[in-house]
């Protein structure tokens, strides 16, 4: 309807319209006036309801937009606490795969040979960050460490007094492991390459079995 322009109502289309309005008292241009008046109030209604219709018509589809984004939302959060679950119920029957690495600092590969994840899932306590134990170290000193550490010390062996089993162990969990806690790419092929070097050298396949310790010993 706001397209809509009124109709010329002196022409000869609309005499009988005139003729129907024009009497003693009115002219036939005030009948042109009355039923362009007359056309302009219709127009206004029809405007008006046609305003009415696109705002109810918007409101509906922004409930319909409101109704599917709150569905979809809630799918969301049910497959996240879902993969939530899983994750915790994955750490419970598989707590070698999630052996921690130290936030930032140095952790024994022996932690991650066959031999030492075997020992973390024996002994819990080993894994429990929250249980501390007081030591003196070399300095006379007093610390404060992992409770399970403690533990585990007697049995870790030193990076450069593995075996080439245990390191090719240890390596391959560790990278494993830093994809799981999400370390940046490149410091991920950093090690990878590093290792995979390691396993190239010509001291790895050397008869003497010092060369093939002063590999370990350079890792």
């Amino acid at each position: 309807p706001h397209l809509l322009t009124c109709p010329d109502y002196s022409l000869d289309a609309y005499s009988l319209a005139r003729a129907k309005l024009v009497s003693g008292t009115v002219t036939e241009e005030m009948a042109i006036q009355q039923l362009a008046l007359a056309w302009s109030a219709g127009n206004n209604a029809d405007k008006a309801a046609w305003i009415q219709a696109v705002e109810l018509e918007r409101a509906e589809a922004d409930e319909r937009d409101r109704i599917a984004k709150e569905a979809e939302d809630a799918l969301v959060a049910a497959k996240i606490q879902e993969q939530d679950d899983i994750l915790k119920e994955d750490k419970k029957q598989n707590k070698a795969k999630y052996l921690p690495l130290t936030k930032g600092g140095w952790v024994a590969l022996w932690h991650l040979t066959n031999e030492g994840v075997k020992h973390a899932i024996s002994d819990p306590a080993s894994l429990d960050t929250d249980k501390l134990d007081i030591i003196r170290d070399a300095s006379g000193g007093m610390s404060l460490i992992p409770a399970g550490a403690t533990k585990s010390s007697r049995a870790v062996i030193d990076d450069a007094n593995l075996t080439w089993d245990e390191f090719m162990q240890a390596a391959t969990r560790m990278l494993h492991h830093m994809q799981l806690k999400r370390w940046q790419d490149d410091r991920v092929e950093m090690f990878r390459e590093f290792w995979s070097n390691l396993q190239l050298h010509r001291f790895r396949y050397s008869e003497d079995p010092v060369e093939q310790r002063a590999l370990l010993l350079y890792q």
